[in-house]
């Protein structure tokens, strides 16, 4: 089990997490700020300025991802870029796993 805790994401300046598990489990991702956060692969997709290839995850959201070592993309690419592209966003993470 591993929690982590961005507390002060400061405007347009990414954030990588590594989400990867090695058995199955749960991924929680929790938008804890005022502001949204945009989620994606890659530094570039999140930035202001960027590709845009991102998921917004908007102030106050928590989202659940089942995962496997196997299955799914959260099991498969470990490292997500984050990024609150204005103001100071905040961030909690979980991830259950067995190992």
């Amino acid at each position: 089990m591993r929690f982590i805790r961005i507390a002060s994401m400061s405007g347009d300046t990414p954030q990588a997490i590594d989400l990867g598990v090695r058995s199955p489990g749960k991924v929680i991702i929790n938008n804890v700020g005022s502001t949204d956060l945009y989620m994606g692969q890659d530094r570039s997709d999140v930035l202001l300025a960027g590709t845009g290839q991102f998921l917004t995850l908007a102030a106050g959201v928590m989202i659940v991802f089942d995962v496997s070592e196997m299955v799914g993309y959260i099991g498969q690419r470990q490292l997500v870029w984050f990024n609150s592209p204005i103001g100071t966003g905040a961030l909690e993470v979980a991830i259950f796993s067995e190992s």
